[in-house]
């Protein structure tokens, strides 16, 4: 597996089917998945996606405690990555992490990822535990992270806007 972290904003269509999605049938998750894929990460809808590559995992224990948890660290900071509404993740077979933040959860975590500058990331990035990240600490990964995370940010802004459902995805 890839680990690659995907946000994506959901209108109330995509919000109605993945209701009705059975995320524990790995077919029909398959299935959810790569269409959000093909209508949101191609050009026309990019602006409701944001990928995060494999920063998503330092992303999220720099906005939290540090730690690599569902629950951890203080909202809103602590819903932006895999925190909020787990749909699947934690099992020992599921195959994905899928999280759900609502429209108002939304509004506080773009509001929130604004107050995180350059300076106050890398700051929080070089407080990480390094054993506990399980990757060594340096200045060109602190800057990969910088990069995405700025996505990330800039998609949330535009997720508030439009008053939009957020999940993160990534396969494990």
């Amino acid at each position: 597996m890839s680990c690659l972290g995907v946000h994506f904003a959901l209108n109330a269509d995509d919000m109605a089917e993945l209701r009705q999605t059975d995320l524990h049938d790995e077919e029909a998750l398959q299935n959810y998945l790569a269409n959000l894929e093909a209508r949101y990460l191609g050009e026309e809808g990019g602006e409701h996606s944001a990928e995060s590559a494999k920063a998503w995992d330092a992303m999220h224990r720099l906005l939290t405690d540090g730690r690599l948890e569902y629950q951890n660290g203080e909202y809103p900071l602590n819903h932006a990555v895999i925190g909020g509404e787990i749909l699947i993740g934690g099992g020992e077979d599921d195959t994905y992490i899928i999280s759900l933040k609502t429209p108002a959860q939304v509004q506080d975590i773009a509001q929130a990822l604004m107050t995180i500058d350059e300076e106050t990331l890398r700051r929080r990035y070089f407080a990480l535990d390094e054993k506990a990240y399980g990757y060594p600490l340096s200045e060109d990964d602190c800057d990969y992270v910088w990069d995405w995370f700025q996505n990330v940010r800039d998609f949330y802004q535009r997720a508030a806007a439009a008053n939009r459902h957020v999940i993160f995805t990534v396969d494990q």
